[in-house]
């Protein structure tokens, strides 16, 4: 009998597949969108809006927003810096990310599934993914800690803008 840990990692591995099935399928960016669900209401939000559910650079999103923010020069070079940062610091780790989840697509994907193969990959995927959180979320603060209170307030609506009821 398989353990709580492996259970959880299983319907994890399931779910990636349909996920992963769906992507490949073009079934879920007709329109350069996709639909996610917040406290039971529909919303359609852009691609890179998905960006802010996984670990990403925030600071290379913020400099896309440098004209309204008004960000003064000084802000935007440490920015900058954090973009270089996070980019130096985490480009191998999200490379090997991206291969272990295809690996992991091609293992479910087969007719008879090496369940313990998978699980070993769905695990590899997993530390990955817990060190990129732990790095974007020390890595949005630094950035955060550049902005004002009204520079925040502003990204903010910017963000809530790109996200609407449909």
């Amino acid at each position: 009998m398989l353990g709580l840990g492996c259970n959880i990692t299983l319907v994890l591995l399931m779910v990636l597949l349909v996920m992963t099935s769906a992507v490949h399928a073009g079934e879920l960016n007709p329109a350069g969108t996709y639909r996610v669900f917040r406290h039971g209401e529909t919303m359609r939000c852009y691609w890179h809006e998905a960006e802010a559910l996984t670990p990403h650079n925030a600071a290379a999103r913020v400099l896309e927003h440098a004209r309204e923010l008004d960000l003064s020069h000084e802000q935007m070079s440490r920015i900058i810096s954090l973009v270089e940062d996070y980019d130096r610091e985490n480009r191998d780790r999200e490379r090997e990310l991206a291969v272990v989840r295809d690996e992991i697509y091609k293992l479910l994907s087969e007719e008879n599934i090496d369940s313990a193969k998978a699980v070993e990959r769905a695990d590899r995927m997993t530390g990955l993914e817990f060190h990129l959180w732990q790095e974007f979320i020390d890595h949005l603060q630094q950035v955060k800690e550049i902005l004002s209170n009204a520079q925040k307030r502003i990204l903010r609506r910017l963000w809530e803008i790109r996200c609407r009821l449909h």
